[in-house]
């Protein structure tokens, strides 16, 4: 099985991305970003203190402007490096 680590910055792209067109819960989000419960936990409480996403009703997470600006960027700066 060949295992490749993501890096720190796909990871948090990854996390907004899965809450980009829905609220979801941590459990979801962990699902869909393919991270454990304490990779989970660690980013979205990294996500939140540097207000990526936030916290809505229900405890589920939604992303932020700053969130979609973050994602948008990266997606920029994802394309110009394969060029």
């Amino acid at each position: 099985m060949n295992e490749t680590r993501r890096a720190y910055f796909d990871i948090v792209a990854n996390v907004l991305q899965t809450l980009v067109d829905e609220p979801l819960t941590k459990t979801k989000v962990s699902g869909r970003a393919n991270l454990d419960t304490r990779g989970t936990h660690r980013y979205i409480k990294l996500l939140v203190k540097s207000q990526l996403i936030s916290m809505g009703e229900n405890n589920s997470l939604k992303i932020t402007s700053k969130g979609k600006e973050y994602l948008d960027q990266y997606r920029k700066l994802k394309l110009y490096f394969e060029q």
